[in-house]
């Protein structure tokens, strides 16, 4: 029976744990660790760790770099045959863990899965539903993923192929590992499969950032010079459209 590692990366992450940790513990599979990597809260986020220290591998509490340091850090401690992360606020549906391996079994290389996502705001509820997609293109590359990275799950062998997270990415780091991935032909697949993700993280805060490194990323991996303009072309449309959906739909 495949394992799964669940790192969550947190910093004064409060209750928000409690709701990510309890959605983990139910599931109808317990072939798992979960590897806290807390950047030295000075809320209550210790506190809230210890009532789940029996359902928790590890806990590591330091001062951290960074988003991809502390993912970085989990790796090291990760045991499983499949790895997906998680941010505080974020949790799974139910049964998602057993749906995962099931479905993990119809693949013998290393692979990358994805699923969906749906978006919501505490005391509001449902924001959004993004359909998981992905077509190996550099065109669809071009236009971002359309997938959220709480959904992926991957097989540990991907790490000894392509290596962990670029630490001078703050904001695009999983796009960046994303990009290397397809850049090394690693499979990347549609899993079945819904995690709920809370809207206005560091991606929505510094969404600017975000695109800066994903171009950095896209230059670094083979796309030319014309198809950057495509790059800049995109996002030109993209602002155009929020900003027509915003004045009319007010």
């Amino acid at each position: 029976m495949k394992k799964i590692s669940i790192i969550i990366a947190c910093l004064n992450a409060n209750e928000k744990l409690a709701l990510t940790i309890d959605s983990i513990i139910v599931q109808n599979y317990t072939n798992l660790e979960i590897i806290i990597i807390d950047g030295k809260s000075t809320d209550n986020t210790l506190k809230i760790l210890n009532t789940y220290k029996e359902n928790i591998s590890l806990i590591i509490s330091e001062k951290d770099y960074g988003i991809a340091n502390a993912w970085n850090k989990g790796l090291k401690y990760a045991t499983g045959d499949l790895i997906n992360f998680l941010n505080a606020g974020d949790y799974y549906e139910k049964n998602i863990l057993s749906k995962i391996v099931k479905e993990s079994l119809l693949y013998d290389t290393p692979f990358i899965g994805y699923g969906d996502t749906i978006m919501y705001k505490p005391r509001i509820g449902i924001t959004n539903k993004v359909k998981g997609f992905y077509k190996k293109s550099n065109l669809y590359l071009l236009n971002g993923f359309k997938f959220m990275h709480p959904t992926v799950f991957f097989t540990s062998n991907v790490i000894d192929i392509i290596g962990d997270f670029n630490e001078n990415k703050k904001i695009g780091m999983d796009t960046d590992w994303l990009v290397r991935s397809i850049r090394n032909n690693i499979r990347i697949v549609n899993i079945k499969s819904v995690v709920y993700m809370e809207e206005g993280g560091l991606s929505d805060k510094y969404k600017y950032t975000g695109m800066g490194e994903y171009l950095d990323s896209l230059v670094h991996n083979g796309i030319n010079k014309w198809q950057i303009s495509l790059f800049f072309l995109f996002r030109f449309l993209g602002t155009f459209k929020f900003l027509f959906s915003k004045n009319y739909n007010e």
